[in-house]
């Protein structure tokens, strides 16, 4: 849930709460919009972290070990039961979101569907897959269309809002965990920051699977300027180089996806062994599925 990868379904279902039990500290700016989206009802944080102390206080705090707090509640809750409307609302929100969803992958696009290519690519990747996302527009595809099947199968800074880790980082995941599926997915402005690391993965003779989502621009900071400062567009533009050559100069296998139906050599080059680049070209006004209303109170 909230800002930077969450799902409206997950949102709603926070909102309509009775009560909230958060279990360490991921109650914060990020997971509630800027504070903006609290639930109905009740709050308790269960966390010995002391930056809990700094926050806002929206709930309640009792310093103790979540782990073992959950042991003790999982202990009295045996004769809980099942809240059949509770569960229908929620089930309501998770159709919601899926069509949004589908919505998505099936509308036209001017330049590569951004959505279809993430839920195709999702389709072919071994479940054993680990992805590691930076910050940006461009990671609330894979956070909408990939999903997860292990602990630490995704590696991501949302909190932080780190642009320049999504490279290092799936440098760091196929060293300690050879053998196994490595994805990388940045945006242009993102990868540019730490592009030379595409060295280190060809001299360490990394599989390492690059996609990159270039829309040409600081997407993030661009939509802001469109939407809340009245298309007053500033130094948000990008000039970037030829991404088929720089592959070329470093080595690695390039394809490209830049209109619907082109999916189908990308996926190939990102289903062979040895390392890859492979560059999604979308429009920069596309805007993928997400929260947008309290997003846009979050950037107020």
């Amino acid at each position: 849930m909230g800002f930077g990868g969450g799902s409206l379904a997950a949102d709603r279902a926070f909102e309509s709460s009775d009560m909230v039990l958060v279990l360490g500290h991921e109650f914060d700016d990020i997971t509630t919009y800027g504070y903006n989206m609290l639930p109905q009802g009740d709050v308790v944080m269960i966390s010995q972290d002391p930056s809990t102390k700094a926050r806002p206080r929206y709930y309640d705090l009792v310093n103790a070990s979540p782990v073992r707090a959950l042991e003790e509640l999982s202990e009295m809750a045996g004769g809980a039961r099942r809240l059949e409307e509770w569960e229908r609302m929620v089930a309501g929100f998770r159709r919601e979101w899926g069509v949004m969803l589908d919505e998505a992958v099936r509308r036209s696009t001017r330049l590569a569907n951004p959505d279809r290519f993430f839920r195709l690519l999702n389709s072919r990747m071994p479940r054993g897959r680990i992805v590691s996302g930076g910050q940006g527009t461009h990671i609330l595809y894979a956070y909408n269309h990939i999903r997860i099947y292990r602990p630490g199968g995704f590696l991501a800074a949302t909190n932080l809002g780190a642009m320049g880790y999504a490279l290092p980082a799936v440098i760091g995941s196929s060293k300690a965990l050879p053998g196994d599926y490595h994805l990388c997915v940045a945006g242009d402005g993102e990868l540019m920051m730490t592009v030379q690391d595409i060295e280190t993965i060809v001299r360490e003779g990394l599989d390492v699977k690059i996609v990159l989502v270039n829309d040409d621009s600081y997407k993030v900071l661009y939509l802001r300027q469109v939407l809340q400062k009245g298309g007053r567009v500033y130094e948000t533009l990008l000039s970037n180089p030829d991404f088929s050559r720089l592959a070329e100069a470093f080595g690695v296998r390039y394809a490209k996806v830049s209109r619907p139906g082109d999916e189908g050599g990308a996926l190939e080059v990102l289903s062979s062994p040895g390392p890859a680049l492979v560059e999604v070209k979308v429009d920069r006004d596309d805007i993928p599925p997400l929260n947008l209303d309290y997003t846009l109170r979050m950037s107020m």
